[in-house]
């Protein structure tokens, strides 16, 4: 069977990005918000960096046995110069790492802003402890913003992950329809199922599957076996084609 990518899915399950780019005004916002928050992030890190460097050379033309060579007065001289560009240099990072980092701020202001108008326009998330938990185990990754373990890299999670066992059975956070059950790049075999509401939740990393698209499902009913020792958790509330991700974390049951 050919892998889907996640936004084809019926527009039930989009790539991140993908339901800001074709929602209501307040999303592309705040896919501007998110787009400059990564810009900004990178800055810092760069300036971070460089700020790490300047120190360095300032500490080795301020380190034990430069004074030796100070004798000469042509190397004094141009030690003394080096030192005071460092210095310069170094104070001059400083007040623009201090200034992206208050820009980086005003964005995150903007952000709750934004997500505020958002919620306010679509309805407000499920009760907390509302959702079936998929599977028993503790949340491993979280929702939102996270650096990769081997690339580093910033990256950006729509669900959550639950800790399990390959193999376990993973059962329906609420009752509806299933509107997807299948493979789904990036997250195994999926199932997407669709509350009376709206409410739209997608359990992935799945092996077997224990339903169809179209079969109705309640609460705790299997819906299939992991596949590996994570199960993941989208869900999305309704706006637009695609939905709204919230942080399944505060939703889902204890156990």
């Amino acid at each position: 069977m050919r892998w889907r990518d996640v936004a084809v899915v019926a527009g039930l399950v989009a790539v991140a990005g993908a339901a800001l780019a074709g929602g209501p005004p307040v999303d592309a916002r705040i896919a501007a918000v998110d787009k400059t928050e990564r810009i900004l992030d990178d800055k810092i890190e760069a300036r971070t960096a460089a700020l790490r460097a300047r120190v360095r050379a300032l500490y080795k033309l301020t380190r034990p046995g430069t004074k030796v060579r100070l004798v000469d007065p042509a190397v004094r001289a141009d030690v003394l110069r080096r030192r005071a560009a460092a210095r310069r240099i170094l104070h001059r990072d400083v007040e623009e790492l201090a200034v992206l980092r208050r820009e980086r701020d005003a964005v995150a202001r903007a952000r709750r802003r934004v997500v505020r108008e958002r919620s306010e326009a679509t309805g407000a998330p499920p009760p907390p402890r509302s959702l079936r938990r998929p599977v028993p185990g503790p949340i491993v990754t979280a929702f939102g913003r996270y650096r990769g373990r081997r690339t580093r890299t910033r990256l950006l999670s729509r669900g959550v992950q639950l800790a399990t066992a390959a193999g376990a059975p993973v059962v329906a956070p609420h009752d509806g329809v299933v509107r997807y059950a299948g493979p789904v790049r990036g997250i195994d075999n999926a199932v997407v199922i669709e509350r009376v509401d709206g409410l739209r939740s997608v359990v992935g990393k799945l092996a077997a599957l224990d339903v169809r698209a179209g079969q109705r499902v309640t609460a705790g009913s299997p819906i299939g076996r992991a596949a590996s020792n994570r199960v993941y958790v989208e869900v999305r509330i309704a706006a637009g084609a695609a939905g709204w991700p919230v942080d399944p974390g505060p939703l889902l049951s204890a156990r």
